[in-house]
């Protein structure tokens, strides 16, 4: 009997090995799975700092993932390079019942260049999992040490990491010197951690359980100021061996012109003089800068390498000039010392870039918020900002990509937070005419001039590269006419501030018009049809976001054979809320002449959450005329 009870045991312990953690699926509980495509199971994460040169970052992270909507949470790439080193990394995979059914090991991982083929970059690699998976529900745990020689960048903590992400259990733990001060900031937790003293060390600890998945609602604000989580910055660090410390955005700003700017500027005589050559003869200041600025967009390539990956200080201006590529660091310090040279000052600034606009924080500074580096250029009468990557945007326009957000201008006396410039919904036009004559089988000829500006300039950003078959291709997707035959395309680019592009297609299309015994019917708006259809909310929790706002206006004149009656035209509809409008009208002129309006205005910013109802009812009115159709039949 003995040895049955010492047989049961040996493989009740067995069985906990194999399990390892209790990864049950079965025992999530049900509201965390609620709205939920993954559950954090388990998210433990551990900062040593030993020293100023010295921090250890350990992390183990259980994710179960239910469908395939989830695979994107469990793609892990963890880079490295001489300043960050990984000490151990493995991943442990479990079955629905919480069975370890794989192990992958640090050399299964794949190990590649974060930037291939360009040598002065190739000490920043990347190592990558990309599971393949077959069955669902599936838990995959992550764990990780990497080891830095810098404290300047101490890892952000974001537990729940999206709207779809449940998190039953995540814990931070900083281990620390008493001596070694940090700062931090968050929001949506207690910011006073636990604090328990050990000697000369202490920790502080943070800790969040069973917070549930919601429901993603359409024009939410940004996930930073909805979701937990925590900032955090050293008052005194060591970086790349150059020490440093600050407490605010102006004292970090002049320690990164010190430390990591300065003297990074120079370049060689020909060159200054070759910049010097090319505006010798120009007394205004602004084409100086745009003469510069186009000459360093011809001459380097942009390749990609984020702030904290690539590391923080720039290449030297004179090896740019040497290889003609670089990071965003590399082109804008480059330019910079391009316009030095011919009397020009300009500054390093950081930015958050990308579609959200996420602005610096404006009273807490820290060096790991911003990923990219703009160029700011004040003149007497105005500023100009300078996106240094770009092969092709105009001198002083930023886009999408940098505009209307917070960010820090580096200076020799320190760091200034400033505001760049907001494309808004007036400046982000899209202005439509077209002249259409229908003839009696239903086919058109046509004319379509189309106007844009700010943002909406870029919406044809990609055509002027494609082949001439990849154009058609392109056009016949954006107008899509049946049987689209193009006679004539015209794309022109007016550079400014503020660009503008005008588009004009001459075209023709067979059967346009569905035409049967007498009667014929068509769309009336072929142009710019709403395709979107908000979820209604009783109960909404956030307040409604519009991150960018843009004008349409589409005006539309169709001629009609002299056989035609028009049997019917929709009625005129007009809808406006505080947050954008929309119009739409067809008029018969005369006889056998229509006239077609149609305009869909959103304004970007933040509203009271009640306005949800009105914006799905916008979208409802949109998404309704915008397939209005008229009827018309031939006279006998």
């Amino acid at each position: 009997m003995r040895k049955i009870v010492a047989v049961m045991a040996l493989f009740a312990v067995n069985l906990m090995s194999v399990r390892g953690q209790d990864y049950q699926v079965k025992n999530i509980p049900s509201h965390l799975k609620q709205e939920a495509t993954v559950v954090v199971r388990k998210d433990s994460r551990q900062i040593l700092i030993n020293a100023p040169d010295n921090m250890v970052y350990k992390f183990k992270k259980a994710i179960t993932v239910f469908d395939k909507n989830g695979r994107e949470y469990v793609n892990f790439k963890i880079p490295y390079n001489k300043s960050r080193k990984i000490k151990s990394l493995n991943v442990n995979v479990y079955n629905e019942w919480g069975i370890l059914v794989g192990k992958v090991k640090q050399s299964d991982f794949k190990d590649e260049s974060y930037i291939s083929n360009y040598s002065l970059f190739e000490d920043d690699r990347v190592k990558i999992y990309t599971p393949f998976i077959e069955t669902f529900p599936v838990t995959f745990e992550l764990e990780c040490e990497v080891a830095m020689n810098q404290t300047l960048i101490i890892p952000d903590w974001f537990p729940q990491p999206d709207e779809e992400v449940s998190v039953q259990q995540s814990t931070l733990e900083i281990s620390k010197p008493t001596t070694f001060q940090i700062n931090y900031t968050g929001y949506g937790l207690d910011d006073k951690p636990q604090i328990q003293t050990l000697g000369k060390r202490e920790v502080l600890t943070w800790k969040l359980e069973d917070l549930a998945a919601f429901k993603q609602e359409p024009y939410s604000p940004l996930l930073n100021t909805r979701l937990p989580n925590l900032m955090f910055s050293p008052v005194h660090f060591v970086y790349e061996g150059v020490s440093g410390n600050y407490s605010n955005w102006q004292e970090y700003g002049k320690w990164v012109n010190n430390a990591l700017l300065k003297g990074r500027d120079v370049i060689s005589k020909e060159t200054e003089a070759s910049v010097k050559n090319l505006v010798k003869d120009v007394k205004d200041k602004k084409e100086i800068v745009r003469l510069i600025y186009q000459y360093a967009q011809k001459k380097n390539r942009y390749i990609s390498v984020q702030i904290g990956i690539g590391g923080f200080m720039p290449m030297k201006a004179s090896e740019v000039d040497n290889v003609s590529y670089g990071d965003c660091k590399a082109l804008c310090n480059y330019t910079m010392a391009l316009l030095k040279a011919a009397g020009i000052t300009a500054y390093y600034t950081e930015v958050y870039a990308g579609g959200r606009k996420v602005s610096l924080h404006q009273s807490f500074a820290s060096g790991g918020q911003g990923n990219h580096i703009i160029l700011y250029v004040p003149l007497d009468t105005e500023a100009i900002w300078l996106e240094c990557t770009s092969k092709d945007s105009p001198v002083g326009y930023l886009g999408s990509f940098t505009q209307d957000r917070n960010v820090l201008v580096i200076k020799e006396d320190g760091g200034h937070i400033y505001k760049t410039p907001a494309y808004t919904w007036k400046d982000n036009l899209q202005i439509r005419s077209a002249n259409i004559t229908l003839d009696l089988g239903g086919n058109i000829v046509g004319k379509i001039e189309t106007k844009f500006a700010g943002i909406q300039s870029e919406n044809r950003g990609d055509i002027e590269v494609l082949s001439p078959v990849g154009k058609e291709t392109y056009l016949k997707k954006i107008f899509p006419f049946p049987s689209l035959g193009v006679h004539t395309y015209q794309l022109d680019r007016n550079i400014g501030n503020t660009p503008n592009t005008r588009e004009i297609l001459k075209f023709a299309s067979r059967e346009y018009a569905t035409v049967k015994g007498p009667y014929g019917q068509f769309d009336l708006n072929p142009l710019n049809v709403s395709t979107r259809q908000l979820p209604d909310t009783e109960s909404r929790k956030n307040e409604v976001y519009i991150n960018e706002g843009y004008t349409d206006v589409d005006s539309i004149s169709y001629s009609l054979p002299k056989e035609f009656k028009v049997e019917n035209l929709p009625i005129s509809i007009v809808k406006s809320y505080p947050f954008g409008e929309y119009e739409f009208s067809a008029q018969l002129i005369g006889d056998n002449k229509i006239l077609v309006h149609r305009k869909m205005v959103l304004k970007e910013g933040t509203y009271q959450k009640e306005v949800y109802k009105d914006l799905v009812e916008l979208y409802k009115t949109a998404y309704r005329y915008d397939r209005s159709r008229c009827i018309v039949k031939r006279a006998n």
